[in-house]
């Protein structure tokens, strides 16, 4: 009981702290706190900011129980010894605090009064855009191992540790990280263990993280390696892929290719929720037909974009940072504008179309994507949770004006001069000669002309989407892995919630809305994960749920019509739950392995979802042609079937879609990826250049 145990921590440029406790004391996480700073040492915790003024980056003390760089003031060296350059940079001068500070390169805060080290700020990893420190991985490794060192290894990118086993401990991989699942979160779990006899150091006795990682990569290398694979993504650029990402890339292509078909088929036929139809068809098929167009071709499929597109992004290193993938897809968005006259030019039997006041509009897309990637960057430099980011955008949704912010072609002040620049920046919804449903669906238009605002209420719930599926993506993969029960069962309720409220006037009040919402927490939670379900059947319940929804209802008909309401989120909810369905039977249809196990069933999927960029691009250009083809073929089939031309009818518009997607789309992708390809290559030559 006379025992203590005392922590020192500082280095060797600058005094310590100290930390004591007695021996029977008992503490948590394996991090012995630092303690007190002894009577003349000084200790900061501060983080980058830029200052008010613009002159550049200065260091800001953070909050009480935040986390921050430490700094050490008070007695220490007077610098490295013919390093004054080393010096400048370690011993600096913070505005508002007296002396030079020493800048440790630590990272820590302060727990119950006594500074806790939490790693060095050099080592913090980025895994699917979430920032781990590998010292907390770390610490509860040691538990059940003698030495470990959490690293960031592989393609893409997996959280690695490297071990070396107690003399009598556990050396098996399953045995530790089910020890982590108790100590530590899901997304700080190593994907792989890795032993060896010891850790490789340097002549000081620190870790060599250089040799350690380049041995690292060796080892999953060997052991993973015959299942990776150089293969171009759907920008063009190649990477190398692991197996489980191939995997998921082969399923992307499936649902880009479904998700293409139902947009265009949407775009092509006009399917709108103002008279819930397809202004193209409704007077050539029977009903039922039309119903089944218009349930392959809905605004589910946009949802079913935003999340594999947040799903992607996450997947990547540092997903939250901008690239030259956002350049290069801002310089997509830009070029659609100059591509409309150019192909009005080359398509002289479709006279005056593509016009920029009918096709501006199509960019919407691709802009908000843009507003998507851009906002999460500005969140995560504000540190601010993924609910507060989640919130804040979609408040913004809700006091967006009708036509949108910064409207300048709207506008009756000095925004009005911007109009040219603004047309070109930003997608325009326009009224030309008959009113155009889609634009004043979106942007409610005060005058007959062009909205082209920045941004409207639709494009910001659609990036509160993006952000949200983006910070959950790593519970959706595991989710969608273990088969989806509580997901069919929740579509299928609420595709049912929505036609009781269709028909039961009380279920569209507020206190209906809460019972329809708590009724679907309610499912979800009671359904089990573990069970089971075919493609099949999951196919099955996208189809009914899909059909149910739009025999009375417009996918997400409030916000298609520019409002919002007590309906909205149950329409999201069904409108995410259908492409999250067909997703995931396309995880289970798709085979494992390499390139040498693809069919001409993948290889064409792999031809048509590569280039979904380009038919959705290119699709709009051609709609007066696409909708001569129909009808006129609608005519001739209803003329020689009579009642029996329902389903050849369904073929006959379904084919001329499936025609553009594998032979027209791929060559427009080809255009559209070859300055990106130039635009990856220079990037490569810089970054070989810097290095």
């Amino acid at each position: 009981t006379d025992c203590f145990i005392h922590n020192m921590y500082g280095p060797s440029e600058a005094s310590c702290t100290v930390w004591t406790a007695p021996f029977t004391r008992s503490w948590t996480g394996g991090n012995v706190p630092a303690g007190q700073p002894q009577p003349h040492v000084q200790v900061w915790l501060m983080r980058k900011c830029i200052s008010n003024s613009g002159s550049g980056v200065q260091w800001q003390c953070v909050k009480a129980g935040e986390e921050g760089q430490i700094f050490l003031g008070g007695v220490m060296s007077s610098g490295y010894l013919g390093k004054p350059e080393v010096t400048a940079s370690k011993f600096v001068h913070v505005p508002g605090v007296h002396g030079r500070l020493y800048d440790t390169g630590d990272l820590g805060k302060i727990v119950a009064g006594c500074l806790q080290v939490l790693g060095r700020v050099d080592r913090q990893l980025n895994i699917s855009g979430v920032r781990i420190e590998p010292g907390e991985v770390e610490a509860a490794l040691r538990q059940v191992v003698g030495e470990a060192v959490v690293l960031a290894a592989g393609q893409p990118e997996q959280l690695v540790a490297a071990c070396v086993a107690k003399k009598d401990g556990p050396q098996e991989a399953a045995t530790c990280l089910d020890d982590c699942a108790k100590r530590l979160p899901e997304y700080m779990i190593p994907k792989t263990i890795l032993w060896f006899d010891c850790i490789p150091c340097l002549p000081n006795g620190k870790v060599d993280h250089t040799k350690l990682h380049s041995e690292v990569e060796t080892r999953l290398l060997q052991l993973f390696g015959d299942g990776g694979f150089a293969m171009a993504d759907s920008m063009g650029v190649l990477r190398h892929m692991s197996k489980e990402t191939i995997h998921w890339q082969r399923a992307t292509w499936i649902c880009y290719v479904f998700w293409s078909l139902g947009v265009v088929l949407d775009h092509w036929l006009q399917c709108s929720p103002h008279d819930q139809g397809c202004a193209v068809v409704s007077y050539l098929v029977r009903p039922w037909v039309e119903l089944i167009l218009q349930s392959v071709g809905n605004v589910q499929d946009v949802c079913g974009f935003v999340i594999l597109g947040a799903l992607q992004d996450a997947s990547n290193s540092d997903g939250v940072a901008l690239g030259l993938r956002e350049l290069a897809v801002w310089g997509v968005n830009l070029a659609t504008v100059f591509w409309i006259p150019v192909v009005d030019m080359l398509t002289p039997w479709q006279p005056g179309y593509p016009a920029l006041a009918a096709s501006n509009i199509h960019r919407w897309y691709l802009w908000m994507y843009l507003v998507a990637r851009l906002a999460l960057w500005l969140f995560s430099r504000a540190r601010l949770r993924p609910a507060v980011q989640v919130f804040l955008v979609l408040t913004a949704a809700y006091v967006c004006p009708a036509s949108g912010f910064l409207d300048c072609c709207q506008s009756e002040n000095a925004l009005r001069v911007f109009e040219p620049v603004a047309f070109v920046l930003f997608p325009s919804y326009c009224q030309t000669g008959a009113e155009n449903l889609a634009a004043s669906a979106l942007h409610k238009i005060k005058v007959k002309g062009c909205s082209c605002a920045v941004t409207g209420k639709t494009e910001l719930v659609y990036v509160a989407l993006y952000i949200a599926a983006f910070h959950l993506a790593p519970i959706l993969k595991k989710r969608l892995q273990q088969q989806g029960m509580p997901l069919a069962a929740t579509t299928l309720t609420s595709s049912l919630l929505l036609v009781m409220r269709y028909h039961v006037p009380s279920l569209k009040t507020m206190y209906g809305s809460l019972f329809s919402l708590a009724t679907l927490f309610a499912v979800w939670y009671l359904a089990n994960w573990s069970s089971k379900i075919p493609s099949s059947m999951l196919l099955t319940t996208m189809c009914i749920s899909q059909l149910t929804v739009s025999q009375y209802f417009y996918a997400l008909d409030t916000l298609e019509k520019g409002s919002l309401s007590l309906q909205s989120p149950i329409e999201l909810f069904v409108s995410c739950c259908q492409p999250l369905l067909f997703l995931l039977a396309a995880l289970q249809i798709v085979p494992l392995g390499g390139k040498e196990q693809m069919g001409w069933f993948m290889k064409a999927m792999q031809m048509g979802g590569s280039a979904a960029l380009g038919t959705y691009i290119f699709h709009f250009y051609f709609t007066p042609s696409a909708q001569t083809l129909i009808q006129n073929g609608c005519r001739v089939l209803n003329a020689s079937f009579g009642r029996f031309a329902g389903m050849w009818q369904i073929a006959w518009t379904l084919s001329l879609v499936i025609f553009f997607i594998f032979g027209v789309g791929p060559v427009c992708q080809a255009v559209l990826i070859l300055p990106i390809q130039m635009i990856a290559k220079l990037g490569s030559v810089c970054h070989f250049c810097k290095g």
